[in-house]
């Protein structure tokens, strides 16, 4: 029996994580880029510049991970997070350029995994 789970668990743990990112576009070439160099560990399965798209895509693509920025022009992330959990069951990871802890509090409590804030060097 511990065979099998042991088995099961590295069958589970061999296939790639599942990105699906919602973002500008300038931003989603760079993050694709980023996230393809982790093959096979991780694989871009789609990607949204808009809340539409991104939960079109989200139940059609079965992503894991779905990386969403707040400011997507004139839609707001924060509206779609609960929705995209829904859709997809996927794990949602906010990128944002906002440093605001009232909009990080606002991310978690509608269903965000993590905030990782953008920063210019």
């Amino acid at each position: 029996m511990a065979s099998r789970n042991i088995a099961a668990r590295s069958a589970r743990n061999s296939a790639p994580i599942r990105v699906l990112l919602v973002d500008h576009r300038v931003t989603l070439w760079g993050l694709e880029k980023l996230i393809e160099s982790e093959k096979p560990r991780m694989k871009v399965v789609g990607s949204a510049t808009n809340c539409i798209e991104a939960l079109r895509l989200a139940g059609k693509v079965s992503p894991n991970v779905i990386v969403l920025d707040l400011d997507l022009g004139k839609e707001n992330g924060l509206d779609v997070i609960p929705r995209l959990i829904t859709h997809s069951n996927a794990r949602v990871l906010v990128l944002t350029a906002s440093r605001d802890p009232a909009v990080h509090d606002n991310a978690v409590l509608s269903g965000a995994m993590g905030i990782v804030e953008k920063r210019l060097c």
